[in-house]
C-alpha cells in the first residue's frame, strides 16, 4: 500500500510526486533475453506488454484486487467505456541494452 500511494500521488501532482509512468502502467509483463555477447557485453532485448483499461485506472488498494472486485465491478466499469475516450488500450515498448559483463559480481563471467 505504501508504494501505491507513492505511485499515484504522481496523479494529482502531474508527476511532481511519485512516479507518472507507474501510477499509469500499474503491473505490465516484462519479457528479456539476451541475443549476443560479444568482447564482454550482453546485448539484451526487453520487451514489456501492458494492458490498462478504466476499471485497472479506478481499481482501489487492495479490495480492487480480490476475485469479487474483478469478477463483477471490473466488467461493469469497462463496459462503460468500452468505445473512444477511457477505452481498453495495449501498450507495447521494445528495447535493446548494451550490459558489460565485468565488475561487481561478474567476475569470472567471461566466455
Amino acid at each position: 500500500v505504501p508504494e501505491f500511494a507513492k505511485d499515484y500521488a504522481a496523479v494529482p501532482t502531474g508527476g511532481r510526486v511519485g512516479n507518472l509512468a507507474a501510477a499509469y502502467l500499474g503491473s505490465y509483463r516484462l519479457t528479456h533475453r539476451v541475443t549476443g555477447v560479444k568482447d564482454g557485453v550482453a546485448t539484451v532485448d526487453f520487451n514489456v506488454h501492458n494492458d490498462s483499461s478504466i476499471a485497472s485506472a479506478l481499481r482501489p488498494p487492495i479490495v480492487g484486487y480480490l476475485p469479487g472486485w474483478k469478477r463483477h465491478v471490473d466488467p461493469k466499469l469497462n463496459s462503460i467505456f468500452s468505445e473512444g475516450p477511457l477505452s481498453p488500450t495495449h501498450q507495447s515498448f521494445h528495447w535493446s541494452e548494451q550490459i558489460p559483463l565485468k565488475g561487481k559480481g561478474f567476475a569470472g563471467a567471461r566466455r
